[in-house]
């Protein structure tokens, strides 16, 4: 499943960070999730955890926690973003 983020944000169907997303995880309320591809290992093995026991798809991107930050218009890094349902 390929997503076009910067639809995504446009439509306000993105969560940002880990505890936004892990709580969005638990409550099932995304479609999938996108991992930085520097996302420290133990934050990136408990997402595909619950996301797997959620079947929430995940993307594992090649930018980096800086860059997804910036494509989301934010002035830090995002390691993780959550995409609606």
């Amino acid at each position: 499943m390929e997503i076009n983020l910067k639809d995504e944000i446009g439509k306000g169907t993105v969560v940002l960070g880990t505890k936004e997303v892990l709580r969005g995880i638990k409550t099932d309320s995304f479609k999938t999730i996108i991992i930085a591809s520097n996302c420290p290992e133990t934050v990136k093995e408990q997402l595909e955890h619950y996301a797997k026991i959620s079947e929430i798809g995940i993307e594992m991107s090649e930018s980096t926690g800086k860059q997804l930050g910036i494509t989301c218009g934010k002035p830090f890094g995002v390691a993780v973003i959550g995409v609606k349902k």
